[in-house]
């Protein structure tokens, strides 16, 4: 406002402050002082305000009781560098007035302005490179950005650590402070260290095939799953940890079988991954021969012929093998007794000890039965034919070189002691069609009123 009346110069009351020169911020608040310098019967205090030098002025406070000398004065919003302040002292008779030079009223700091908030992020666990993605992150102030008008704009947080979860995961609320010489402001946004990844199987399990040892192979299976069947897993975002399933062996024969074993991967959030294999138990072994079959003679004819040879070939001629995977079955190829005892009867004798897995082994043996002639029958070279080739293919040939009758009765045996055939010639020479029957190993016997003789032969 303007005044209406003028002052004198003569400086009855002094303001002390404001004095001129000093800037202040609008809002701020300032304490403008004052003293008399000669007392008057002072009624009240009137405070004044110029933004233009004194040109023109408005009440900061109008009838101040006379006690005082300073007042609370907030600065207003008018920014001017020619601000006044005045002090009237009204009296009962002339009123008397100071008033401050010139000063700086500016605009109050502005802080620092979010214009982007700070983004959450959720990172996939991994111990090579979530500590790097954290930092990008927190170097990038969460993907906030700000805007300040009082000098340089800094950046800082209060990150320190994340929440102990599974694994290396967790979480934290994390607040951006953005900061300049005006103040600083914030935002925040929550960072977020997830894992959704199984493990990783670089090398699967491996199936495993062993030979039984009787014993169900503890050892080599024990082995191999504590080396979960050689299969290897590593998990980025920490360790991975092995479980293994599975049943029983299967029922092969003997002791053999097998079990598919289920090995899963897991990490520290329960992640999984599965491999698998099969452990297999066989049987390729043979059994072993510990005692050879021994040859045997058998007086023919007298009563306890056929028990005897019955018990000799029930004791597979006095072997013994051994299987560690199964039991041993035996069989012979015995083709039974001849049809008379007149002549002494030689026969070789196959036993087989076979296991349940079909893997055998054999032993022969000659058993002969002394014919009623006793041991004075036909001598070797009485007997003696030849036969060819062998092995044969197509056509086996029979030749005799002393005989002395022209019948002969020929039986072709297969290596089990079956009959397959017979002849009854009286030709020096008799030929054998085998071309119908199968590989493998065969028998020929040979019966004249001179005796019996047995060849080998191997049809291919």
């Amino acid at each position: 406002m303007m005044l209406g009346y003028s002052y004198t110069s003569s400086a009855h009351v002094a303001l002390d402050n404001p004095v001129g020169g000093e800037t202040f911020t609008v809002g701020q608040t300032v304490t403008i002082q004052w003293h008399i310098t000669i007392p008057h019967n002072t009624l009240n205090w009137d405070l004044l305000f110029s933004a233009d030098g004194g040109v023109t002025w408005t009440y900061i406070y109008q009838d101040l009781p006379v006690g005082n000398s300073s007042y609370q004065w907030t600065v207003p919003s008018t920014l001017t560098t020619q601000a006044r302040v005045s002090v009237i002292q009204d009296n009962s008779g002339t009123d008397y007035q100071d008033e401050s030079n010139n000063f700086t009223i500016q605009a109050a700091p502005v802080p620092p302005a979010i214009i982007q908030g700070a983004t959450s992020i959720s990172i996939e666990a991994n111990l090579a490179e979530q500590d790097a993605a954290i930092q990008t992150w927190l170097d990038n102030h969460g993907g906030a950005t700000a805007t300040g008008s009082c000098g340089t704009l800094n950046w800082s947080d209060n990150f320190t650590a994340l929440s102990d979860q599974c694994g290396s995961t967790g979480s934290a609320l994390v607040t951006f402070t953005a900061t300049d010489q005006c103040g600083n402001t914030f935002t925040s946004a929550t960072l977020t260290v997830v894992d959704t990844s199984p493990p990783l199987i670089f090398i699967p399990a491996t199936d495993t095939e062993v030979e039984c040892d009787g014993n169900g192979n503890t050892d080599l299976f024990n082995t191999w799953l504590g080396n979960v069947g050689f299969a290897f897993a590593a998990d980025a975002g920490g360790d991975a940890s092995w479980t293994a399933n599975y049943s029983g062996l299967s029922n092969g024969c003997g002791m053999t079988g097998f079990t598919l074993v289920i090995f899963t991967a897991s990490d520290d959030c329960g992640n999984t991954q599965s491999t698998s294999a099969t452990f297999t138990i066989t049987d390729q072994l043979a059994p072993v021969i510990v005692t050879n079959a021994q040859a045997i003679t058998i007086e023919c004819g007298t009563p306890n012929t056929q028990v005897a040879l019955q018990a000799w070939l029930d004791n597979f001629g006095g072997a013994v093998a051994n299987d560690q995977c199964s039991g041993i079955f035996w069989t012979n190829n015995f083709p039974g007794l001849p049809d008379t005892c007149t002549g002494t009867f030689s026969w070789p004798v196959t036993f087989t000890a076979t296991d349940e897995c079909g893997n055998s082994n054999t032993t022969s043996a000659i058993i002969t039965l002394l014919g009623t002639s006793g041991t004075s029958g036909p001598t070797p070279a009485d007997l003696a034919f030849t036969i060819s080739p062998n092995p044969v293919h197509q056509t086996l040939y029979v030749n005799f070189e002393n005989l002395y009758t022209n019948v002969v009765r020929l039986s072709l045996f297969d290596s089990y002691g079956r009959l397959l055939s017979s002849y009854t010639e009286t030709l020096g020479e008799i030929a054998i069609p085998v071309s119908s029957y199968s590989q493998g190993i065969y028998f020929i016997r040979a019966e004249t009123a001179q005796g019996v003789s047995t060849r080998k032969l191997l049809i291919e």
